[in-house]
């Protein structure tokens, strides 16, 4: 089981020194090995509120992406939000709860991360982060059976030595990130350091250790195989039948190899991760993984591109990519300001809406105080237990929600703040 042990640390400041992990260099076989990744980013409220995405999309991608991983076990995929997964959970029959601690079980179905939500990184305190990702680890370990193993960290805009220290010492193996500044992706791209080990403590030294990948593309399907973008109108839909007109498989395969040809050439061995998704995404899931195992099976067929493609979660990807045992640069520092262009810094999101951020503060400060009058109180007679602890994990899910990264940023609309 994973223990959350968390060690106040200070932030470290940037630079790059030699690694310290000698291996080899990278696979004997040219064979490009790709890990396809089916995922969905579902924000904790931003345009629509968090209401509003459960009923509207949330709870149609969940429920068609079960489905379609109880339809084949080779298909795979990956859920971040907690907090919208235990909604869905409440609402299903036994039947469909014990599907779904199978899929986990026969590791078709994971969880990264496992906080209630995908947090920011700047703007929330330690204690915030904690309280999150605790309270929603606690509850796929309590009825899921689920220990998330990696964190796939996506769109926080910029990344914190703080959090990724908090990672390490949470026991994950490896954490993908993608909003780092536009010009050192760049330069990460153009010298293969996509791949690396974050040493975020300076006190913590070695321990704080933490393997990343950076995004090289963004977090969204490539557009050569963004199936889940299929409407019914517009899209990619694979015709690989010889006796219907269209057929149009070898072109779109090919568009897939030379796509997996050039991002190969962004890292230091035959490994690739392909994201398989995008915000709010396999709301019609079957149109996703049918045109993908179409694809996938045509492409392992003709092996003489030299391509081998399956679907995979992170923990696939990370233990591959470690298995190799490489070298690695090691990183100290955090990766603030974002900025998506050389001009554009992401750093108004620091002081907007204030007030929502005092109130998110002042929230979580009744919070702690409560937790400490319940541990305090514990020998006490007469208490009602069961209500005290549901008023309290009340308390604990409404302040997760608020460390959103499009919450108490305050990049959400209006609408959306005045809801939190």
């Amino acid at each position: 089981m994973m223990i959350f042990r968390f060690i106040f640390c200070a932030l470290a400041t940037s630079f790059f020194i030699s690694g310290q992990v000698v291996g080899s260099q990278g696979p004997e076989s040219n064979e490009i090995e790709v890990f396809v990744i089916p995922h969905t980013h579902d924000d904790v409220g931003w345009l629509l509120t968090v209401d509003q995405y459960y009923t509207q999309q949330v709870q149609f991608i969940l429920d068609s992406c079960i489905q379609q991983l109880l339809d084949n076990p080779d298909r795979k995929f990956t859920y971040v939000e907690t907090g919208y997964f235990e909604r869905w959970w409440h609402q299903i029959s036994e039947v469909k709860k014990q599907q779904v601690r199978q899929l986990v079980a026969n590791g078709q179905l994971e969880f990264n991360v496992g906080g209630i939500t995908m947090n920011d990184e700047a703007t929330t305190t330690y204690y915030e982060e904690i309280n999150q990702m605790t309270t929603g680890a606690l509850f796929l370990q309590d009825n899921v059976g689920a220990n998330p193993l990696s964190v796939w960290h996506i769109d926080p805009f910029g990344h914190s030595a703080v959090t990724a220290s908090l990672w390490a010492q949470a026991g994950f193996n490896g954490f993908v990130l993608n909003r780092i500044p536009a010009d050192l992706k760049a330069y990460k791209i153009a010298n293969k350091q996509l791949e690396f080990v974050w040493r975020p403590s300076k006190s913590l030294g070695a321990q704080s250790d933490i393997w990343i990948h950076v995004l090289d593309s963004h977090y969204s399907s490539p557009s050569q195989c963004a199936f889940n973008n299929n409407d019914g109108w517009n899209g990619i839909y694979i015709q690989d039948d010889p006796t219907l007109f269209g057929m149009n498989i070898d072109s779109i395969a090919n568009d897939f190899i030379n796509m997996v040809y050039q991002r190969s050439s962004w890292y230091v061995h035959n490994l690739l991760l392909i994201p398989f998704g995008d915000d709010f995404a396999h709301r019609e899931a079957f149109n996703s993984f049918i045109n993908m195992d179409k694809l996938i099976n045509w492409v392992n067929a003709n092996q003489t591109a030299g391509v081998k493609v399956r679907y995979a979660h992170l923990s696939d990807y990370v233990n591959a990519v470690n298995a190799l045992n490489l070298t690695w640069p090691v990183f100290s520092g955090d990766f603030f300001p974002y900025a998506d262009t050389p001009e554009a810094f992401w750093s108004g999101y620091y002081t907007s809406r204030p007030l929502l951020k005092r109130y998110v503060r002042t929230s979580d400060g009744l919070l702690a105080a409560a937790e400490q009058l319940n541990v305090l109180s514990r020998d006490r007679n007469g208490l009602n237990r069961t209500a005290l602890d549901a008023s309290l994990t009340v308390m604990r899910q409404a302040t997760s929600v608020a460390t959103h990264h499009d919450a108490v940023t305050g990049t959400e609309k209006q609408a959306v703040a005045a809801d939190y």
